[in-house]
């Protein structure tokens, strides 16, 4: 199995469409032309055998919350805290989508990358050992200010279209993804996964 990168935009007449992007930078903009996907995030996709050319890049998910974790970097002696609760909850009003407009007020590099988890399927009170089985997909987020976060450009998620997926394939560990923020086409933080707390 392989990992599937889906991304979701607008083609040429406004229609929302999905599209396997390749793992370049230039692949996820504008003008762009993508395989079709037909699916979604709880059934899997899978190929078309049309194309369609990219016209606007929207967030790769739309979610009602986002629950988001403000410090969470060993590398910033922050070992031994706490998970957060739910209070860390927060209505998301504004999704700015990959290479969107943002006034961002203050450091550029304050702007940290985190792995958002795709719930895939609804649940409730799940054991950590049964986690990993409500996981439809992964992407990457920043959060812009309160209220207001940006998602994508894709979501990374295995290439099956399996009834609901029990397993991860190994190389999309979620303890060994590199996540981003690029700021007006520049990378202004890195960082492996690896080194988050939460």
């Amino acid at each position: 199995r392989q990992a599937m990168r889906v991304l979701r935009f607008l083609d040429a007449d406004g229609v929302e469409r999905y599209g396997q992007a390749r793992s370049t930078e230039a692949d996820v903009g504008p003008g762009t032309k993508l395989p079709l996907l037909t699916g979604s995030i709880p059934e899997g996709f899978t190929t078309t055998g049309e194309f369609c050319v990219v016209k606007t890049v929207l967030p790769p998910v739309e979610p009602p919350y986002v629950h988001s974790v403000g410090v969470n970097y060993r590398s910033d002696g922050l070992d031994g805290l706490e998970a957060p609760d739910d209070s860390g909850s927060e209505r998301c009003y504004t999704l700015l989508a990959h290479g969107g407009e943002w006034q961002l007020e203050g450091d550029r590099a304050s702007v940290r990358p985190q792995l958002a988890v795709v719930i895939g399927r609804e649940c409730t009170d799940v054991s950590v050992e049964d986690a990993l089985g409500y996981v439809g997909a992964y992407t990457a987020a920043a959060e812009l200010s309160s209220g207001s976060c940006a998602l994508g450009p894709v979501l990374l998620m295995p290439d099956d279209a399996a009834e609901w997926r029990t397993y991860w394939p190994d190389h999309i560990d979620p303890q060994k993804l590199t996540v981003e923020t690029m700021l007006d086409g520049q990378t202004v933080y890195q960082q492996e996964t690896s080194d988050m707390i939460f």
